[in-house]
């Protein structure tokens, strides 16, 4: 739930930046944002796994958070980028609504 609030809550304030500071055209518009969160996603799962590997053995284990499942990184990743559409479209549908497309 997390990690799909993640992408969600952060896709206005990404969508933002991106109009403000990289005007894209296209289809960009709607990829750059989305790109974007998933992105730090991985970042994310990947400074999570170096963190894993450094404390080792069962703490490292317990670090991750797994339960076992070793798809869970993508399964996170991929949370993070369904709440970044999602968040993505309301974004759009409130700018057409409110006229601040």
């Amino acid at each position: 739930m997390v990690h799909f609030a993640y992408g969600l809550l952060l896709m206005p304030a990404v969508r933002e930046l991106m109009a403000a500071r990289m005007p894209a055209q296209g289809l960009w518009i709607w990829l750059m944002p989305v790109l974007f969160v998933m992105s730090h996603s991985v970042i994310y799962e990947l400074v999570e796994w170096v963190a894993a590997e450094v404390f080792g053995g069962d703490l490292g284990v317990a670090y991750l958070g797994t339960q076992g499942d070793e798809w869970d990184a993508q399964k996170d990743m991929a949370l993070a980028a369904a709440g970044a559409v999602c968040g993505l479209l309301l974004t759009e549908l409130r700018g057409a609504v409110t006229g601040k497309g």
